[in-house]
């Protein structure tokens, strides 16, 4: 279960990066 986290991680990254590039 440990590959969940590391992509919880990964979205939660993409997602910053994606607000930051609309913003």
């Amino acid at each position: 279960m440990q590959l969940i986290e590391i992509n919880k991680a990964r979205y939660r990254k993409h997602l910053n990066r994606v607000i930051a590039g609309c913003g």
